[in-house]
């Protein structure tokens, strides 16, 4: 019983082409997988490209707004020079003559630090002096003391108090 007699025998050519069959539907199917694999990769570089385009154009339009503003910025600038301009060329003669009042100032202060050290030297000078005449009264007192002991009188004889 091992043959089967419900099933009617095949040719050589009818198994092959079942071979065959299969065969093509196997590599349709590669096939097709491939090509959606293919269009898979197509559909994300698409939409990887148009995200970078989308950057780019959104870092375009950022570039813009810079430049906009820089240019704003730059024209307000321009704007505000000539008006500078005059408030310092008002400022000018005032400058000139704070610059003649520091000079004068110079001056009376370097005038100021010699007559400071011509009266420090005067000073030094009058207490030297000072000393000098109260050494001096000393030794004169001290000899006129002397001179009163040895002719024997007190100071209140002599007439000193």
């Amino acid at each position: 019983m091992s043959e089967n007699t419900n099933r009617p025998e095949c040719s050589w050519t009818a198994r092959h082409a079942t071979g065959l069959f299969r065969a093509a539907a196997l590599a349709f199917a590669a096939v097709m997988l491939a090509v959606c694999g293919l269009m898979g990769w197509a559909m994300i570089t698409g939409h990887a490209t148009r995200l970078r385009i989308e950057d780019a154009r959104a870092d375009l339009e950022s570039n813009r707004g810079r430049q906009r503003l820089q240019l704003a910025e730059y024209n307000e600038v321009v704007r505000v020079i000539p008006e500078i301009e005059a408030r310092i060329a008002a400022l000018e003669p005032r400058v000139e003559e704070a610059r003649l009042a520091y000079a004068a100032l110079k001056a009376q202060r370097d005038e100021v630090k010699g007559s400071y050290r011509n009266i420090r030297d005067a000073a030094a000078a009058a207490q030297q002096e000072a000393r000098d005449a109260v050494a001096a009264y000393s030794e004169a007192k001290a000899a006129y003391d002397a001179l009163l002991r040895q002719l024997g009188l007190s100071g209140e004889e002599a007439g000193q108090p």
